[in-house]
């Protein structure tokens, strides 16, 4: 088994050198595909796919809080700017409005949602041309939340449901093609 484990080790990292050859400079690439990482309970948080539209403009989706068994999911969508710096690292913010939704399935309602605006704020750090991690943070506006109280059968709503300064810092493992 550690031999077939070795061998595997060396074969990725022989094709990851030949794609990396073709292109040419860590600054490339159009498309990006990124795992946010939850730090702790050691799993995915997120699913993040981000396209190039201008020179350093670029729109992000991603898919939140993949807790699809327990029937909690998110998704959010937005603009992010990035600005390349020094030691293959670059500084991305942006806004971006997402949703999140808890379904109840012993109840088989939507138990609660809400949606708020965000700045994405962070850094990529390039571990080679295509392989980047990064850590970013998102502050977020609460523009509405509706759920249904544990001792109360009619649903509020509530307008305007505070801001959030630190929500925690995301960790992600990113590939750009």
């Amino acid at each position: 088994m550690k031999k077939v484990t070795i061998a595997l080790a060396v074969i990725f990292a022989f094709t990851i050198t030949n794609i990396n050859a073709q292109q040419r400079d860590w600054r490339d690439g159009s498309n990006e595909i990124n795992l946010g990482l939850k730090p702790f309970a050691l799993g995915v948080a997120d699913i993040q796919y981000k396209t190039k539209i201008s020179q350093k403009n670029w729109m992000r989706i991603s898919l939140t809080d993949l807790n699809v068994r327990d029937g909690e999911t998110g998704i959010r969508l937005g603009i992010e700017k990035q600005k390349n710096m020094a030691l293959r690292t670059r500084f991305i913010y942006g806004l971006e409005a997402g949703t999140h939704f808890n379904y109840d399935r012993i109840d088989n309602s939507v138990a609660s949602y809400e949606v708020d605006l965000g700045i994405p704020i962070g850094i990529q750090f390039h571990l080679t041309k295509r392989l980047l991690f990064g850590l970013e943070g998102r502050p977020s506006l609460g523009i509405m939340e509706s759920y249904i109280p544990d001792d109360g059968f009619e649903r509020e709503t509530n307008i305007g449901t505070g801001i959030d300064l630190f929500n925690g810092i995301r960790g992600s493992i990113g590939y750009r093609f």
